[in-house]
């Protein structure tokens, strides 16, 4: 059946539905430059498409779950989301609520990820290290380790610690106190 075409292979503007000799059905809505084609198999789309819902669980599209606000795939700790909705991070990873995300970018752009690798630095829950590095936002701290010996600094002082002697070798204090060393140093 056809209005304006006279086959499916014909890209005049119009409609031409077929059951075709192999008993496929198809059909070609549109012209040569935009069209929707069913070609028994698949769907061949041509221009932008539009898709609205009418629930928040209304479809589907490649595995991804598409919502008024929102394009989800995945599930618990797989689970990958994008949401304009203004309440839920823009984008999200790692949980199935998106405010309890391990990777959330605001709406403003703002990151937060409590674990993983960034350029050589690892991500811990308080911690950020990087080579003998550490940055510890729990013990407001920096310390640069070797083994299990390091140096500190942290709010109220410069300290460095000997794990070969077992004990901090000197400490220069914040608050303007003499600094201490230990005894050989």
């Amino acid at each position: 059946i056809g209005i304006n075409k006279t086959s499916y292979a014909d890209t005049t503007a119009g409609i031409f539905m077929e059951n075709s000799s192999g008993g496929v059905a198809r059909t070609y809505f549109g012209d040569a430059t935009y069209w929707v084609k069913w070609t028994g198999t698949a769907l061949d789309v041509k221009g932008d498409i539009t898709a609205t819902t009418i629930s928040a669980s209304s479809g589907t599209v490649g595995g991804w779950t598409l919502a008024a606000t929102a394009l989800t795939a995945g599930s618990g700790a797989t689970l990958v989301g994008l949401d304009s909705g203004g309440t839920n991070p823009a984008i999200y990873a790692g949980s199935a609520t998106p405010g309890s995300a391990p990777f959330r970018v605001t709406n403003a752009g703002a990151v937060t990820a409590t674990s993983g690798a960034i350029g050589g630095w690892t991500l811990a829950a308080t911690t950020l290290t990087g080579g003998g590095l550490v940055l510890d936002s729990a013990n407001t701290r920096v310390r640069a380790t070797s083994g299990s010996s390091y140096v500190e600094l942290s709010t109220t002082s410069l300290k460095g610690y000997s794990n070969s002697l077992g004990l901090t070798t000197f400490e220069v204090k914040a608050d303007g106190s003499a600094p201490t060393f230990s005894g050989g140093v």
